[in-house]
């Protein structure tokens, strides 16, 4: 194994530890470091492939605590077509503008999470209203399309939306699941699903496997849970935003 294959199953320990525990943060986490180590186009392709089977581990997981109807009446639907209008539009906008008006969006909503539970000690879920729930599911489909990154809105919306971390790690993982299944058909038609990254993809096991392991171990309390959400949507931002600075 290459030097540069050791450093990426490191990479993915990390990312896909995290992700068992928070139910998201692998792809966006191991891609803004892999980036370095392997072409951006490989990379993506093995990551979406390794993302559907840790999706797949965590429905599994958490079936019971989906919240199902949630999912088919509001979030996958808007999602879908989130994801839909974001394809169709792919050609048509600048991809630097773009990721520079998300980052700063996920930093502005996760910075004032936390700072209103640092104000308010005994803080409880505040549900959203109807209309900016769709519109951040729309508009983090729509990013999902465009660049593959608009993950971090939908998971702003079930942070405030869901009540527990079973919900919020399952209900994500369903959506996480479809979605790239979604992706995953785009890339068979255009020929991306070669005989390298399938062999690319079989050397990076052992790191996958090692992150689940080691976050299916790690206990969260709620409150603890919650602060660590949205510091990771920070950091989430910060890699998207630093290319800018």
């Amino acid at each position: 194994m290459t030097n540069r294959l050791i450093l990426m199953n490191a990479v993915l320990v990390v990312a896909h530890a995290v992700e068992s525990v928070l139910g998201f943060g692998a792809t966006i986490t191991a891609f803004g470091l892999g980036l370095y180590l392997f072409p951006i186009n490989t990379l993506l392709v093995v990551l979406v492939l390794l993302a559907l089977l840790q999706s797949t581990w965590l429905v599994i997981r958490w079936f019971t605590h989906i919240e199902w109807k949630k999912i088919y009446a509001r979030i996958l639907p808007v999602a879908l077509l989130g994801v839909i209008v974001g394809i169709l539009l792919r050609d048509r906008f600048d991809e630097a503008g773009l990721k520079l008006i998300l980052g700063l969006f996920i930093l502005v909503l996760a910075s004032a999470e936390l700072v209103l539970m640092a104000v308010s000690r005994k803080r409880t879920s505040r549900n959203l209203p109807e209309g900016a729930g769709l519109a951040l599911i729309l508009t983090g489909g729509i990013f999902h399309g465009l660049l593959a990154i608009g993950g971090p809105l939908i998971v702003y919306y079930a942070s405030r939306q869901l009540s527990s971390q079973g919900s919020i790690r399952g209900t994500l993982a369903f959506i996480w699941l479809i979605l790239n299944i979604v992706m995953l058909g785009g890339f068979l038609l255009d020929g991306r699903i070669t005989g390298e990254v399938l062999k690319m993809t079989g050397m990076l096991l052992p790191g996958f496997a090692a992150g689940i392991l080691a976050g299916s171990l790690l206990k969260v309390r709620d409150d603890i849970f919650r602060i660590v959400t949205y510091v990771m949507l920070m950091l989430i931002a910060v890699s998207i935003l630093v290319p800018y600075f």
